[in-house]
């Protein structure tokens, strides 16, 4: 039985990554209904009114709020977040990548389309304006912009951008005026290496975990907070 398991772990890793790279396919395409109003945010197309509905079918709202702007720190905020990166997390979830009890049996049951329309919908819209965007700790403000070359950490601002807005071209997700306590949560997750399961490289799934495991991982609890902290406020430079 030993010597089958290689083979049964290079097929569940192929059908990973084939059903990333059909849904991009999939969803790269335009919406099928004429007239409906619909967005193309980086390489995703999709229907901003169909992923409204869609929403609230599947009572989003509960957790991320009408708009996508969360009220419950352990629930993140999706508004204004990249579309790219939207339509990943949801095919992780749905492929059970991305260990999640609430949002992997949501997620099973979305079509390509679903997750595209969502991804749009989320993305169109607002984030919040929280008060005090200049206030950030010096040190956790330098992590941000300038990393720690010492230690080996990259700047946030790298891959995130120097406002937090995240980059549509590669899926790298936005920080900025994120729920403190989700964000200090994922970084703990990437740290212990169980944001995602297994161990393997997700490539193009998941466009910088790797890096971010590798970061989190060298990162004092008290530096995760005081980014998490910082990243809720938005930045303005």
């Amino acid at each position: 039985m030993s010597s089958r398991a290689p083979s049964l772990t290079v097929v569940v890793v192929v059908v990973v990554v084939v059903g990333w790279t059909t849904l991009v396919e999939a969803i790269a395409q335009p919406p099928a209904a004429e007239g409906a109003e619909s967005a193309a945010i980086g390489q995703l197309a999709g229907d901003i009114e169909r992923g409204r509905a869609r929403s609230a079918e599947l009572y989003c709202s509960v957790c991320h709020g009408p708009v996508g702007v969360s009220e419950t720190p352990e629930w993140p905020t999706l508004a204004g977040q990249v579309s790219t990166y939207l339509a990943r997390q949801l095919h992780l979830f749905r492929v059970r990548e991305r260990a999640s009890p609430e949002m992997e049996p949501i997620a099973a049951s979305l079509s390509d389309r679903d997750i595209a329309d969502l991804a749009v919908f989320y993305a169109a819209q607002q984030p919040p304006a929280v008060s005090g965007a200049s206030s950030c700790a010096p040190a956790a403000d330098r992590l941000y912009r300038h990393g720690d070359k010492a230690r080996g950490i990259e700047p946030c601002a790298e891959c995130h951008g120097p406002t937090g807005a995240g980059r549509d071209a590669d899926g790298q997700p936005a920080l900025r005026a994120q729920q403190a306590i989700y964000t200090a949560k994922q970084l703990e997750a990437y740290a212990a290496q169980r944001r995602y399961r297994g161990q393997r490289d997700l490539g193009q799934e998941a466009p910088g975990a790797d890096a971010m495991r590798a970061t989190a991982h060298k990162l004092t609890r008290e530096e995760i907070e005081a980014l998490a902290s910082c990243l809720q406020r938005p930045r303005d430079r």
